[in-house]
């Protein structure tokens, strides 16, 4: 056969599509100025409403079509957005952050108040949406991993982040951008380095209060319990959700505090719908749960250590 040069010398005359490729290939982020300034435009706003002027909002979209249009050049090369993604992930979660933030306080306070009319009104934040569609698109091209070390740790925003969690309509198609993106950061934010449940401000206990469904937002289920039985609902998903919750019901399972009890109750929960009868061949979303079972099981065999897991096995 005959061998084509790799790259360009003295005397080497490179074929037409190779050097195509070269004139195409990119050395660094060319678009990150422009880039930088559509994520500030994204996530302008001020205190912790998400109110945006339908005009602000329309600009908005069209700043993240364009954002994701940049951002697709990378797939290829991802990681010249590394020295990048810092700079990039900090206006979006610091919008984010304060959208989230207000809606926990309003319900605090209409709850204080004693004005909760409609406890269970689904969250509807148009420009918090438009900012975890770019955080998908930025995980599509670098990696989940990459991108989640860049969200807030702090330990405060875990209750307002999983009420706005509990606060989404999961049969609404068009915003699971936003549900993949809490459950990313709530994957974050359950690896605190202290005892969770010191940071739990939920009335009742601590365990594992098995559920078909999520709790309510605002009820009294402990944290734990909330957070587990919400991401084993997204484990039926048949989409990016589903990731994102194997990974952050993962992050919570192999925490040293979690092992003795819950760690061992998921266990045998995903015994139980692993060995039923057709487990992987029924129609449904059972499929997708036994898919999304098995991938959360892969993920605390990733992150959990072995010695503790055998105690568990």
């Amino acid at each position: 056969g005959v061998c084509i040069p790799w790259s360009a010398g003295p005397g080497v005359v490179l074929p037409p599509w190779r050097r195509m490729w070269l004139r195409a290939k990119r050395r660094f982020f060319e678009e990150k100025e422009e880039a930088l300034e559509l994520l500030e435009r994204i996530s302008v706003g001020g205190g912790g409403a998400g109110e945006v002027e339908t005009a602000d909002l329309d600009a908005i979209r069209l700043d993240v079509a364009r954002f994701v249009k940049i951002i697709e050049k990378y797939q290829e090369q991802s990681t010249l957005l590394d020295p990048h993604l810092e700079r990039m992930m900090a206006p979006l979660t610091g919008r984010a952050g304060a959208i989230i933030r207000g809606f926990h306080g309003r319900h605090l306070a209409q709850r204080e108040d004693g004005g909760e009319a409609f406890p269970f009104q689904c969250a509807r934040e148009p420009q918090l949406h438009c900012i975890f569609q770019i955080v998908y698109q930025l995980c599509r091209c670098r990696g989940q991993k990459c991108v989640a070390k860049f969200f807030s740790h702090e330990v405060s925003d875990l209750e307002p982040t999983l009420f706005m969690l509990q606060s989404q309509d999961r049969h609404d198609h068009g915003s699971w951008e936003t549900r993949y993106g809490l459950l990313l950061w709530l994957s974050m934010l359950v690896m605190v380095p202290f005892d969770i449940y010191t940071i739990d401000s939920s009335v009742g206990g601590g365990d594992l209060v098995p559920a078909s469904s999520s709790p309510p937002p605002g009820s009294s289920a402990s944290l734990v319990s909330s957070i587990v039985t919400i991401c084993r609902d997204f484990l039926r998903d048949s989409g990016p959700t589903r990731d994102a919750a194997a990974i952050c019901l993962a992050s919570l399972l192999t925490r040293p505090d979690m092992e003795t009890v819950t760690l061992k109750e998921f266990l045998g929960l995903a015994e139980e719908i692993l060995s039923q009868p057709g487990a992987m061949q029924e129609a449904g979303t059972q499929i997708f749960e036994v898919t999304g079972v098995l991938m959360t099981l892969a993920a605390v065999f990733k992150k959990g250590h072995r010695d503790r897991l055998l105690a568990v096995a």
